[in-house]
């Protein structure tokens, strides 16, 4: 049963160990020739792997087969871990295509870089189901070694190196906090599992509050820090920067979805009796962080640091949601939380196959400032229109997915009658939407100076994904009681 149940993951690790020892091999004979080459091969056989892997996740004897704990209830397989892992594979398959394209273009050879993101991939399909601090922390910091390495994967750049420093001095800081904050709650009441720790909390009569909420604030704050959000988002705009385009993608989309379902976890079992404490934190910081990343988007003028800010609004949006903690609420949450992923890796999938060369200069140039948007349109048309629906999509324009998500979470708030929280997260949005519709000003109404018009033409392959990903977000009214239902299905 142990093999059965967590057969992707088994699955992952051997697979990722024998690419590893393979790339040693195929480099081992000439450096020289062989370095690009293998990280070519190397990189086309981990997409296939995820592949395989996404179809062992989608197994529906085991689905149907109800919940398992493992490792003295360490870790739980119920319908919310096979569906997120699920999509979290699903979304990686892209993601490390686009990986490695970057490689491919740029001439970089470090076929261990696939290996370090396939672990990442590893720790984040673990903490989904951690359900035991323990087996969080191992599995979130594996995640962030990971990540650290990969920010900083670019040595011969001065702002990859200053990304991956100062993210793993902040990481470190924010480790240590968690883990501060989880010897604290042990200290208090002898236990680090959540299900123990649900037993004696619910209780409520051997523990002093205080010390409980001191412990639980230590715990929440790293994880806030993990997502970017509020007091401790200043990381993510200057990481985001300094790393390469397809490392960005993945900071920006993958590791949201295993903190965001290890949050809810937290909520569930630990939070849930302290729901004044809840609403009150989750409301102050989820203000705060939809409040910063929209007006510290509006003077950014590199396009990896708005994407930044923006990142942080809709966490913020996130946030705001959890705050309300109803089942119509947390429902929401994880159906913005797909359709944000689904949107923002549309956008990073246009950045990087629209890449520009610079007159009198053959080497490719990939996207970094806002005002470079302008060759997309002179290259390819149908991207630059797929582009803009998405940033009217994070916008919230009707009638776009990004709009219904954030319907969804007003219709919660409305219906928990917080609606002074409706009210900041609509004219959130109304400023928000000023720095999209500023990027769809540079796509389409700005001329290229001392710019090449000749199209990168890279990744046939993406072409034809591209124009899926602005079908399926103008469409999404036909699909989005589709995904509701499917989203309710997990919480039954």
């Amino acid at each position: 049963m142990f093999l059965f149940i967590f057969n992707t993951e088994l699955f992952f690790s051997l697979a990722f160990l024998f690419l590893l020892i393979f790339g040693i091999f195929l480099t081992h004979f000439n450096k020289n020739n062989y370095r690009f080459w293998s990280a070519n091969v190397i990189g086309i056989l981990t997409t296939l792997v995820l592949i395989f892997g996404l179809i062992l996740s989608l197994n529906i004897n085991l689905i149907e087969s109800g919940e398992f704990y493992f490792f003295d209830q360490g870790f739980i397989f119920d319908k919310l871990s096979y569906f997120m892992r699920s999509i979290l594979i699903l979304f990686s398959i892209p993601t490390f295509y686009l990986l490695h394209i970057f490689f491919k273009e740029t001439k970089i050879g470090e076929f261990e870089l696939f290996i370090i993101m396939g672990y990442a991939l590893i720790a984040m399909c673990l903490l989904i189901s951690s359900l035991d601090f323990i087996t969080a922390y191992l599995a979130i910091e594996l995640q962030s070694l990971s990540f650290y390495i990969l920010a900083s994967s670019r040595r011969t750049s001065s702002l990859s190196t200053e990304a991956g420093l100062k993210y793993f001095i902040l990481g470190g800081f924010a480790s240590a906090i968690l883990l501060f904050g989880i010897s604290l709650l042990y200290g208090f009441t002898g236990s680090v599992e959540f299900s123990a720790l649900s037993i004696l909390l619910s209780e409520n009569t051997y523990f002093d509050n205080t010390s409980i909420f001191l412990a639980l604030t230590f715990i929440t704050s790293a994880i806030l820090f993990k997502i970017s959000a509020f007091p401790f988002h200043s990381w993510a705009p200057d990481v985001y920067d300094g790393s390469p385009l397809p490392i960005t993608a993945s900071f920006s989309i993958l590791p949201k979805l295993s903190l965001i379902t290890f949050l809810y976890r937290f909520y569930e079992s630990i939070f849930l009796f302290f729901p004044e404490y809840w609403n009150f934190l989750f409301t102050i910081i989820g203000v705060s962080t939809l409040l910063i990343g929209t007006f510290g988007a509006i003077y950014q003028t590199r396009i990896k640091r708005l994407l930044a800010y923006s990142t942080i609004s809709h966490v913020g949006f996130i946030l705001i949601g959890f705050s309300v903690g109803s089942q119509m609420a947390l429902e929401s949450v994880f159906v913005y939380l797909i359709i944000y992923t689904f949107v923002n890796f549309g956008i990073f999938a246009v950045l990087m196959l629209n890449p520009f060369f610079y007159k009198n200069d053959s080497d490719l140039t990939f996207i970094t400032d806002v005002e470079e948007l302008r060759t997309i349109f002179f290259n390819n048309p149908l991207a630059a229109a797929i582009l803009s629906l998405l940033f009217l999509s994070l916008a919230g324009v009707p009638p776009l997915a990004g709009f219904f998500t954030k319907y969804s979470i007003l219709i919660s708030l409305i219906d928990s009658k917080m609606y002074n929280l409706a009210i900041i997260c609509v004219l959130s949005s109304v400023v928000s939407a000023f720095y999209y519709l500023r990027l769809i000003k540079f796509l389409f109404f700005l001329k290229p100076e001392n710019l090449t018009y000749k199209k990168a033409n890279i990744a046939p392959f993406f072409s034809y994904i591209i124009p899926l990903i602005g079908v399926f977000n103008f469409f999404f009214i036909f699909f989005f009681d589709i995904i509701s239902d499917l989203i309710g299905l997990i919480f039954v």
